[in-house]
């Protein structure tokens, strides 16, 4: 790790990160959907470029994305991000929402543009555009 951590400091420690652990230590891998990794892990790093990412994923091989810091490209983002429950929550979306009416980016059994006529989609694309457009205001002034 003081490696890892020596060669973000050389190629721009575009990095943050946050300590994680204490009590959810305790929880069991399968209680929840948390990746197991995420259990077991001290702490966080979050990187800003691909270089960094990459260099994560290499000298990390077992290691798990944080969901709200996951890249948006994330090439294998179920594996990433539910790890050994993988299986478990696809079993419990298809129970619990065979129709896949709670379909949203990066969540199980995540359907790309599944109907884009819906009119659940187009309120969503709707709410996206009004989302952006307030912080486009709200960050400009």
């Amino acid at each position: 790790m003081k490696d890892i951590l020596k060669w973000f400091i050389f190629n721009g420690f575009g990095t943050f990160n946050y300590l994680i652990g204490g009590r959810m230590m305790e929880v069991g891998a399968s209680d929840t959907a948390t990746h197991p990794v995420m259990r077991q892990s001290v702490f966080q790093i979050s990187v800003f470029n691909d270089a960094m990412i990459e260099k994560l994923r290499e000298e990390l091989p077992d290691s798990a994305a944080g969901f709200n810091h996951a890249a948006k490209d994330e090439p294998d983002w179920e594996n990433q991000f539910w790890g050994d429950n993988l299986d478990r929550l696809r079993d419990m979306k298809q129970k619990y929402d065979p129709d896949n009416r709670f379909n949203c980016w990066h969540c199980v059994g995540y359907l790309e543009n599944p109907n884009p006529e819906s009119a659940s989609y187009k309120i969503s694309s709707y709410l996206a555009i009004i989302f952006s457009i307030f912080h486009f205001f709200a960050t400009s002034f």
